[in-house]
């Protein structure tokens, strides 16, 4: 069942809405430390002040890329309705194409790690938790993909209800935090992002898409109104993310402000979405875009390691590139996001040439298969982001159960057309759908 007005087509602006998301996360990670050396290496967090806790609002781009996640997804499940395939045709191409990547980000940290164990144990276990902390996101995009044909379902039946009841949910958790002292905020890391992919859907069945644009506004304003509400006499907190006089935030553990803030993100992306219907970037724009959204998971994994090997140079030449000051951290920023921007070049070929060699391998049509191993792929993950990369017996279980996660979700027989990473088997083709960030390797609709 298609709603009607329901697009089955790529959308640019939601295309460059995702890579914009991406590169803001990346930047805001590169700014996120202030490193120097005294007696060893140093570190707080670099970010603070009211200027900053205001762009932390306007900057956080989580929401959308999960509503962004929710379009493409929608996509790819009324695709799949058509092809008559079995679940686990979806789920063995689907949440492979997250899964896989991992892999050899995995096995370069190990090597690292066992490394760097023999000459600073302590900081090479510190390397492993840090390089393995954007995990979430995979995670929980994982979640939503797994999710996705029975997402599309409930809204194709029930509408906003099906966003309502998450969004309920999310409040009800931050309820019994705040005021009857009920630690359960791990849900709220599912609740609250199922409930902006669900807008998601929302946007690729056209809801809302002929409200004028100060309908679009008024949503907006109430959205700002309720956070303003929220936040200023509390307890939902002022930043979204941790910075240095404000450490806790609406991200981590994730609150129902972001479910908010996504309302708002939603109903922009609405009505700019709907303004520029039938109109086209020119095709070399196309192909940017499209090479852009193709590589964003990869981008995502690697950026972390990108920056760790910065680190390390930094403490060749730490007066230059590791100043003590935060005037000086503020005037070598642009060195650092040159080199870290190099290094992850780098890093992201090798990484896209292991996507375009693993591509050869087909996925599991198995629905067992499938369901096992979507499932097996994100608890593995998901503890992962906790434990980080290492090898104590725990840390050896999980990446294992990754690996075997990976495994069910190949299959033997040849890949066919479209299993590559970017759904053509090449890399950076504009006529390919990308469904991760935090998927980044693309899919074709």
């Amino acid at each position: 069942m298609h709603t009607t007005g329901a697009t089955r087509q790529r959308d640019w602006v939601v295309d460059v809405v995702r890579l914009a998301a991406m590169l803001i996360v990346v930047a805001m990670h590169w700014c996120y430390l202030h490193l120097w050396v005294d007696e060893g290496l140093q570190m707080e967090l670099a970010l603070s002040g009211p200027v900053v806790w205001a762009l932390t609002w306007l900057l956080q781009a989580m929401p959308v890329f999960f509503v962004a996640g929710g379009f493409a997804n929608t996509l790819l499940v009324d695709r799949w309705h058509s092809s008559g395939e079995p679940l686990g045709s979806f789920l063995g191409l689907r949440a492979r194409r997250l899964t896989s990547p991992v892999l050899p980000l995995l096995a370069v940290t190990l090597v690292v790690v066992v490394l760097g164990g023999l000459i600073a144990p302590a900081l090479a276990g510190t390397i492993g938790d840090q390089i393995a902390n954007p995990l979430w996101f995979l995670a929980v995009y994982l979640l939503c993909t797994a999710l996705a044909p029975l997402a599309v379902w409930a809204f194709d039946r029930i509408g906003w209800w099906s966003a309502a009841v998450l969004l309920a949910g999310a409040f009800g958790v931050d309820v019994l935090r705040f005021w009857a002292g009920v630690d359960i905020t791990w849900l709220n890391l599912a609740l609250v992002w199922l409930f902006c992919h669900q807008l998601g859907i929302a946007y690729a069945r056209r809801r809302a898409w002929t409200a004028s644009p100060g309908q679009l506004a008024g949503v907006v304003a109430a959205c700002v109104a309720v956070l303003v509400v929220m936040v200023v006499p509390g307890p939902w907190f002022p930043t979204n993310l941790g910075v240095r006089d404000a450490p806790v935030s609406n991200l981590a553990p994730t609150t129902a402000a972001l479910a908010v803030l996504g309302i708002a993100q939603w109903a922009v992306l609405t009505g700019v979405g709907s303004h520029l219907l039938g109109r086209e970037p020119s095709e070399p724009w196309k192909r940017r875009i499209g090479t852009g959204n193709a590589l964003a998971m990869l981008i995502y994994l690697w950026h972390v390691p990108a920056m760790t090997v910065m680190i390390g140079i930094g403490l060749l030449a730490p007066d230059l590139l590791l100043p003590p000051s935060i005037t000086g951290w503020a005037m070598v920023r642009p060195v650092w996001f040159v080199l870290s921007g190099a290094m992850l070049a780098v890093m992201v070929y090798g990484a896209m040439r292991w996507e375009v060699w693993f591509s050869r391998f087909g996925t599991t049509a198995s629905t067992a298969q499938g369901v096992l191993g979507a499932a097996l792929g994100t608890a593995a993950v998901y503890r992962l982001w906790q434990l980080g990369f290492g090898l104590s017996a725990e840390q050896l279980a999980w990446e294992a159960g990754l690996v075997l996660a990976v495994a069910l979700l190949s299959g033997a027989r040849s890949a066919r057309a479209g299993d590559g990473p970017a759904g053509d088997g090449s890399v950076g083709a504009p006529d390919r759908e990308v469904v991760g960030a935090h998927d980044g390797v693309g899919v074709q609709p």
